[in-house]
C-alpha cells in the first residue's frame, strides 16, 4: 500500500532543493519504498509569523526553526533521541523538557561576509570594524523586522550578557553598551539595511553595493572567490577569538496529526542521517547540519572552512511558548528605534522590557 506524506519547507533553494532528491533517495530504502512525499513552500517570514498549530494540522512533515519547540507540545511528535554529532548546539536547540522535537537538517548562525576585492580579510573585533568605517568601507546589515533583534542578540552574546529565557534582558549597563555600538554601526551602514533581510543584504554584497556585512546568517550559496564569510567580530580581543553569533538553521519535525507516524519519523531520521547529510544535502543546494558533512566540506577558503569555528559560541534564542510572536514584536521595536536617531537608549531599554514583561505575563 502506498503512503502519501505532505511536507512544508521554506521557499529558498537551501530549503527547497534538497527535498525532492532526498525524498527520492528515501523511496529506495526498505523503510521508504512505498512512501511518496510532496513538498509545499512558505516564505522565510512564515517561520516567525505562521502558527505551528496551523501548519501541523495541514502537514505530516514540517521544516521548523528551533524557537518553535516552545509550541511543540500537542502539535509535534517527540522523536527518538539520536547520537549523531551536529555542529554547535544544533541538536540541543531542538530538545525541550527532555524531548527531541525535530532533527537538525540545516545549520547556520550569525557570521560576517565581505568582498575580497575590497578587504584583505574579515575584522576580528569591533575596533577593527571602526577602522574600516573610517576609511570608507561600505557596510551593510540585515535589519528588517526580526533581524534587528537578531543583531542585538548577537551583540549581547558577544559581550557576555545574553538575553535569558528565565531572567530576560541583562542589566542596563550591558544593554546600553550593546545599543551604543548598534546605533553607531547603523549610522555607518547603508540606510537600505533597514529594509533588508539576510538574503537581500547578501545580494547587495554580491552586487558590490556594500563591501562588508558584520552580522548576517550565512548562506553557502553566496560563497565565491569574490565573497567570503568569517565569524562575527569579537567584542574585544579579550572576549575571545570570535564573537557569539545567534543560532539559525532548521530542523525537520513530525506532526502529531499525521496518520503515518512510522513513515514520517523514518524519513526525518533519514534526512538527518550522516549518510544523507554527507552525500545528498550540500550536493543538492542545501546547507547540512551534521558535523561529518561540515568537516568533509571544511576545506580552507570555503564557506564551511571559514565559518565552522563560529558555531563554538552560537547563542540559542529563548524557546518558550509565545516566543515567536514576541521576537516579531521585539524586532519591530529595535528596528523602529534604529530608524529614529532622536530616540534615546533609555527609551529602547524601557520598550524592550515592556515587550518582554507583557509577553511573559500572557504566557504565565
Amino acid at each position: 500500500m502506498s503512503i502519501h506524506l505532505r511536507g512544508i519547507t521554506w521557499d529558498h533553494p537551501r530549503g527547497r532543493d534538497p527535498m525532492a532528491p532526498v525524498s527520492a533517495a528515501f523511496a529506495q530504502t526498505p523503510r521508504g519504498r512505498s512512501v511518496r512525499i510532496d513538498w509545499d513552500e512558505q516564505p522565510l517570514s512564515g517561520f516567525e509569523s505562521r502558527p505551528l498549530s496551523e501548519l501541523a494540522s495541514l502537514y505530516d512533515l514540517l521544516v521548523i526553526d528551533h524557537p518553535h519547540v516552545g509550541e511543540a507540545a500537542g502539535c509535534l511528535l517527540p522523536l527518538p533521541m539520536i547520537a549523531d554529532a551536529f555542529v554547535g548546539p544544533s541538536l540541543a536547540s531542538y530538545i525541550q523538557d527532555g524531548q527531541l522535537w525535530a532533527v537538525p537538517i540545516d545549520a547556520a548562525c550569525h557570521v560576517s561576509a565581505y568582498r575580497t576585492s575590497s578587504m584583505p580579510g574579515a575584522p576580528s573585533d569591533w575596533s577593527q570594524v571602526r577602522e574600516l568605517a573610517q576609511v570608507g568601507t561600505r557596510i551593510g546589515l540585515p535589519l528588517a523586522g526580526v533581524h534587528a533583534l537578531m543583531g542585538m542578540c548577537t551583540l549581547l552574546a558577544s559581550l557576555g550578557a545574553e538575553l535569558s529565557p528565565e531572567r530576560g534582558w541583562p542589566d542596563d549597563d550591558a544593554m546600553a553598551e550593546a545599543a551604543t555600538l548598534y546605533r553607531w554601526l547603523v549610522s555607518v551602514s547603508d540606510r537600505r539595511s533597514l529594509r533588508w533581510n539576510p538574503i537581500q543584504a547578501l545580494e547587495a554584497l554580491d552586487a558590490g553595493v556594500v563591501d562588508y556585512i558584520p552580522m548576517t546568517f550565512g548562506y553557502s550559496g553566496f560563497a565565491t572567490a569574490a565573497l567570503r564569510f568569517a565569524p562575527v567580530p569579537a567584542w574585544t580581543p579579550e572576549h575571545g577569538p570570535t564573537g557569539a553569533g545567534v543560532l539559525g538553521g532548521t530542523g525537520l519535525a513530525v506532526s502529531s496529526s499525521t496518520r503515518h507516524t512510522e513513515a514520517a519519523i523514518a524519513f526525518a531520521q533519514f534526512a538527518a542521517s550522516e549518510w544523507t547529510q554527507v552525500n545528498q544535502w550540500a550536493q543538492n543546494g542545501g546547507q547540512p547540519a551534521h558535523r561529518a558533512a561540515w568537516e568533509k566540506l571544511a576545506v580552507p577558503g570555503t564557506f564551511y572552512g571559514d565559518t565552522l569555528a563560529a558555531f563554538a559560541r552560537a547563542y540559542v534564542r529563548p524557546r518558550f511558548p509565545g516566543w515567536n510572536a514576541l521576537q516579531t514584536r521585539l524586532g519591530h521595536t529595535i528596528e523602529t528605534w534604529l530608524a529614529d536617531d532622536s530616540a534615546s537608549i533609555r527609551d529602547l531599554i524601557k520598550r524592550l522590557w515592556t515587550d518582554w514583561e507583557t509577553s511573559r505575563e500572557l504566557v504565565v
